[in-house]
């Protein structure tokens, strides 16, 4: 989003090595950089391995799809961890997400002391532009059966599939290719460059169907 605003510095703490040789980290040295957006575990890194950056003079700390990190048990260790780092005093949190579970919320209340709570009702949250419907399968070959149908019977330019993990991911790509269909996919496996080659050729209309997981879901291309 600031790609157009050079006095706008961002530091990238995530594992990547074409990212993070940018910054010239020194240990002991702080960032220059006003701005950190990372991954827990390399921000984590960063504060109290390579101390480059203070977690009591943070003024603002936001952590984005905040009910993932909160419900997966590594992720909830490290926020915590950072949390307790910061001068809440002095530290505006925001936790964003677009869906809170009673048990995530309970300990999201307990990281944010009398938090002001912005929610969007449900009945808000469906488009009425979009046609919504499930087919039952029972097996990865009804599956299989069902893309293959809809794909088949529905006149599109351009589709998402979106699978729950890798593998079914690669097995569907395989199977789609096979039968001569313009695919390719998008997940965890492929590096930065690669993923954004493959939403380019999609943006562009080299290909027809993009197969991935919650990997563009969730916004994880860079």
């Amino acid at each position: 989003m600031a790609q157009f605003l050079p006095y706008i510095r961002v530091a990238y703490a995530v594992r990547d090595p074409m990212m993070s040789n940018k910054h010239n980290l020194v240990r002991g040295q702080l960032l220059t950089e006003p701005i950190v957006i990372g991954t827990p575990g390399t921000v984590e890194d960063w504060c109290y391995r390579l101390r480059v950056i203070n977690l009591s003079k943070l003024r603002i700390c936001c952590v984005d799809e905040a009910d993932v990190m909160i419900a997966t048990a590594n992720f909830r260790e490290v926020c915590v961890k950072l949390v307790n780092g910061l001068d809440i005093s002095n530290c505006q949190m925001m936790l964003f997400s677009a869906t809170y579970s009673d048990e995530v919320m309970i300990f999201a209340r307990e990281i944010i002391r009398d938090p002001v709570v912005l929610r969007l009702k449900r009945e808000k949250q469906a488009l009425v532009n979009i046609r919504q419907f499930f087919i039952r399968c029972y097996d990865t070959e009804h599956k299989h059966y069902a893309v293959q149908q809809i794909y088949a019977q529905i006149t599109v330019g351009q589709a998402m599939i979106f699978c729950r993990t890798k593998a079914t991911a690669r097995e569907l790509a395989i199977r789609m290719a096979g039968e001569k269909h313009s695919v390719r996919e998008l997940t965890a496996a492929l590096d930065i460059e690669q993923r954004a080659a493959i939403i380019k050729q999609f943006r562009e209309g080299i290909f027809r169907v993009l197969i991935s997981t919650n990997v563009s879901a969730r916004g994880k291309l860079n």
